[in-house]
């Protein structure tokens, strides 16, 4: 992975429109107007909006990323981090201790701020939409996010991890979390996740290589392509290694386009199309 000090020759970097701060904010502003939450920035009026809309509770800052070790969490924000762990509930060792705490707090805000280094908009978009961090420790996990916890990122990395990983894992969540608030406000996906699971709609995955469900290949192939846009704006040598996955999984998306609305169908192509530039450059 590269070293903070590589961004003195990092590269223009090369975006989907979902993950950019114009898209975000515009999503953003749909949502806080359905909900009818009219005052403060947009996003202290997105998160009230999700708060609002969404049945599973988190504790939110109006102002800027909130990371909470969430070592006591309230009663009613049990039910959110079980779901984004996807437990039914939580195990047990799930708790850092506050040293661990401590750590990982300290890598996250380092993660931030490299990757405000690498790409300030970046960094402006993630904060836009991503209302709070939690930290919680699941076996085999470094963490998630789920479509019914919009604003949300769960973090389970240990604090020993360089600040590389916490800063790819954010950057990864940050991309789901742009996808489901298009879903929300445009429809990316018709159907529900069952029948996007069956076993005609799976895809090869741009980041496991495996088989996974039609929405979870689409999510990889953005989550690829801006990990790698963000590497290029850090300046790593290594920038390109998933390029001939994604081609694959954009390729296997489009076979089976029949399960994306028109709005993902028109995502889907100017993702193809955000790949070329980037294979040409």
């Amino acid at each position: 992975m590269s070293n903070p000090s590589h961004v003195l020759t990092r590269t223009k970097s090369i975006y989907h429109p979902v993950v950019t701060f114009p898209r975000v904010r515009a999503n953003a502003e749909l949502v806080a107007t359905v909900a009818g939450t009219a005052n403060g920035s947009t996003r202290a009026r997105l998160q009230a909006a999700l708060e609002a809309l969404q049945p599973l509770k988190m504790r939110r800052h109006a102002d800027a990323v909130s990371v909470l070790a969430m070592s006591n969490p309230a009663d009613e924000e049990i039910p959110a981090l079980c779901a984004l762990m996807a437990v039914p509930a939580l195990p047990a060792g799930w708790k850092y201790s506050r040293e661990e705490a401590a750590g990982a707090e300290r890598k996250v805000n380092a993660a931030l701020a490299m990757i405000g280094a690498a790409d300030r908009q970046l960094l402006e978009t993630i904060t836009l939409l991503v209302g709070t961090i939690v930290f919680a420790k699941l076996d085999g996990y470094d963490g998630g996010s789920r479509t019914n916890v919009v604003g949300v990122i769960w973090v389970g990395l240990d604090s020993s991890k360089p600040v590389i990983d916490f800063a790819d894992l954010i950057v990864h969540e940050f991309v789901h979390q742009c996808i489901f608030l298009d879903d929300m406000v445009r429809c990316v996906f018709p159907t529900g996740e069952t029948e996007l699971a069956v076993p005609e709609a799976l895809v090869v995955s741009a980041l496991r290589r495996t088989p996974r469900g039609y929405d979870k290949a689409y999510h990889s192939a953005f989550v690829a392509l801006t990990l790698e846009a963000f590497h290029a704006a850090l300046g790593d040598s290594r920038t390109g290694s998933m390029r001939e996955a994604i081609h694959h999984t954009i390729e296997g998306l489009r076979i089976k386009a029949s399960y994306l609305s028109d709005h993902g169908r028109r995502e889907l192509e100017s993702l193809g199309d955000v790949l070329s530039r980037f294979d040409a450059v």
